[in-house]
C-alpha cells in the first residue's frame, strides 16, 4: 500500500441490500433502519480513521443498485501543500484511490457492524386472528379487506394474512366496518372508493330479482351454515347480482380452523372437493396456494354458485340451496377419499348404475355373502339378496333400490314400496344351483336420493307391524357413511 496519509473515507449501501436478508423485512421501517446503522457505520469508521473525512451514504430506490458516486472509497493524499501548488492545477491530483485491499477493510467493518446490529420491528403488524381479539371485527371482514386491497400493505402467509397495524386502525375509522356483525354492504364507485352498510340478516327475504346490481353483500354468521367444515368466527358468504345472474361464493382456509384430519391432507381434501363441485355446470371452484420454504401449500378452496333470478325466490333460499349443494359435495368427498367412488348426479337418476357402481361394491365391502343382483322379473321386492353368517346361523337380507328422492306426499310412490315390502318378505327367494327357499328376516330400502316429507314414517304406520325393525332405510346421507365406514376396510 502507498505510504500516504488517508484523509477522506465513503462507505455505501442500499436499503434494498441492507434489509434483504431479514425475514419479512417489511415489518421494518426501512428509513429508519438506513439512518440508524448509517450512523453505527460513521462512528465506528471515525474511530478507524482519525482525522480523515468520513462519509456514510445509502441509496433507497427500489432497484438496489448503489449509484457510482455512492460507491465504497478511501483516498490517501501523497504530496505535500507547496509540491502540490507548483505541479498540479487540479486539485484530485493530490490524491490516489486507496489499494481494493482497504476497500476491503472498511467493508468489513461496516459488515461487522451489520451482523451486531440487534433489529428492530418499528412496524406492529397484525394477523387476522390478532386484529380479530384486539378489535372486535369479524375475521371474515378483516378477510376480505386484505384480499381487495383495502388494508394496505397486507401480505398473504399460509391460510391467512398480516398487516401493518397503522393500515389496520385507518379502515377501523369506518364505523359500519368496524361494527358490522351480520351483513355488511359493500358499494364500490367508480373512483375506486369503497362505502360500508351495516344490514340485518333480514335481507335474506328479499327477493333475489330487487337485489341491487353492481353491490356486493357479506353475509357473516354464526351457525356455519351447518357445515362443519367452515369455523363460527369465519363463516361467510360473498353474494353479488349481474344483470339477472345472483352469484353466491364461498371460501374456505386452512387457517380457519386446525386441521387435524388423520386420514388425509388438507391439500388431498381441498383438490378432491374442487374436483367434486366441478361435476355441478352451475358451480365455479378451485383452489389457491401460498409458498412457504420453497414448497407450495393448498391453503384454501373457493366455490362460487351462479343462480339465475325469479321474481318468487328470495335470496334466503338461494342460500339454502347453496349450503345443501356444498354440503353434498363435502359428504361424496369423504366418501371417495375413503376408497369409495366419486358420487355423480346420475345415480340419482339411473337405478342400474347406482346399483352396480355403488351398492353392489359397498355390500361386499361390508362383508355380506352371496350378495346377488336380482333385478328385473321375478324379483318380488328385492332388487339385491344376500346373507350374514351369525352364531344362530345364517341370516338372509334383501334390499330394494330407487334413484332419486322418495316423497311422502306422493300416494302412488308409498303404496308402490309398501307392496314391495310386503312381497319381498313373503315370497321367498333361491340361490344360484340351489333348489332350497330362503326367506328374508330384514329389508333394506336404499335410494340415491333423499325420503322427504316423512315418507319413513308414513311407510312405517302403514306396513304390517310384525315387520317393524325389520325394514331399514338408507339415503344418500347413509350410503356415504357407509362408505366412508366400510370402503376401504376390505380389498
Amino acid at each position: 500500500m502507498g505510504c500516504g496519509k488517508i484523509t477522506f473515507v465513503r462507505y455505501g449501501f442500499t436499503v434494498t441490500e441492507l434489509l434483504a436478508g431479514l425475514d419479512a423485512y417489511n415489518r421494518y421501517d426501512a428509513e429508519a433502519c438506513a439512518q440508524k446503522y448509517a450512523k453505527l457505520c460513521q462512528d465506528l469508521l471515525e474511530q478507524e480513521y482519525p482525522g480523515a473525512e468520513v462519509e456514510v451514504l445509502f441509496d433507497t430506490s427500489a432497484d438496489g443498485v448503489l449509484a457510482s458516486s455512492m460507491e465504497t472509497q478511501v483516498l490517501k493524499q501523497v504530496y505535500g501543500e507547496a509540491e502540490s501548488d507548483a505541479q498540479f492545477e487540479d486539485e484530485s491530483d493530490f490524491y490516489e484511490v486507496s489499494d481494493p485491499r482497504e476497500v476491503e477493510v472498511i467493508e468489513h467493518l461496516c459488515s461487522r457492524v451489520y451482523q451486531d446490529y440487534k433489529w428492530e420491528v418499528h412496524r406492529p403488524w397484525l394477523t387476522i386472528e390478532e386484529a380479530h381479539k384486539r378489535f372486535n371485527v369479524p375475521v371474515s371482514t378483516i378477510r376480505w379487506a386484505c384480499k381487495e386491497g383495502l388494508i394496505e400493505e397486507a401480505g398473504r402467509v399460509i391460510g391467512g394474512w398480516e398487516f401493518p397495524l397503522a393500515a389496520f386502525v385507518e379502515i377501523t375509522r369506518n364505523n359500519a366496518f368496524a361494527t358490522c356483525r351480520e351483513v355488511l354492504s359493500i358499494s364500490v364507485a367508480s373512483d375506486g372508493t369503497y362505502a360500508f352498510e351495516c344490514l340485518s340478516e333480514e335481507i335474506l327475504f328479499t327477493c333475489a330479482a330487487d337485489f341491487l346490481p353492481g353491490v356486493e353483500t357479506l353475509l357473516i354468521v354464526s351457525n356455519r351454515f351447518g357445515l362443519p367444515l367452515f369455523s363460527e368466527d369465519s363463516s361467510s358468504l360473498m353474494i353479488s347480482r349481474h344483470a339477472t345472474a345472483m352469484n353466491l361464493e364461498f371460501e374456505h382456509f386452512l387457517s380457519e380452523r386446525p386441521w387435524t384430519d388423520v386420514q388425509w391432507s388438507y391439500d388431498a381434501f381441498a383438490k378432491a372437493t374442487v374436483s367434486q363441485a366441478r361435476q355441478y355446470d352451475f358451480i365455479e371452484s378451485e383452489w389457491q396456494e401460498s409458498e412457504r420454504a420453497g414448497r407450495s401449500f393448498v391453503d384454501s378452496m373457493r366455490f362460487r354458485f351462479t343462480y339465475e333470478s325469479s321474481p318468487s325466490c328470495t335470496l334466503g333460499e338461494l342460500v339454502d340451496q347453496a349450503v345443501n349443494t356444498l354440503s353434498n359435495v363435502i359428504q361424496d368427498v369423504n366418501a371417495h377419499l375413503s376408497g369409495g367412488p366419486i358420487w355423480k348426479e346420475e345415480y340419482e337418476k339411473d337405478e342400474a348404475l347406482f346399483c352396480d357402481e355403488v351398492l353392489t361394491p359397498l355390500l361386499r365391502r361390508m362383508g355380506f355373502r352371496y350378495v346377488r343382483y336380482t333385478h328385473g322379473r321375478g324379483e318380488f321386492g328385492k332388487d339385491f339378496t344376500f346373507s350374514q353368517s351369525t352364531e344362530f346361523g345364517e341370516l338372509y337380507y334383501g334390499l330394494q333400490a330407487q334413484a332419486g328422492n322418495v316423497r311422502g306426499g306422493v300416494n302412488s310412490e308409498i303404496d308402490k314400496l309398501l307392496k314391495q315390502i310386503k312381497d319381498a318378505f313373503t315370497i321367498p327367494y333361491r340361490e344360484v344351483g340351489s333348489h332350497e327357499e330362503k326367506y328374508i328376516a330384514v329389508l333394506i330400502i336404499a335410494i340415491s336420493g333423499r325420503f322427504t316429507e316423512n315418507a319413513e314414517k308414513k311407510i312405517e304406520y302403514n306396513m304390517p307391524k310384525r315387520l317393524v325393525g325389520s325394514v331399514y332405510f338408507w339415503d344418500k346421507e347413509k350410503i356415504l357413511g357407509l362408505i366412508a365406514r366400510y370402503w376401504g376396510a376390505r380389498g
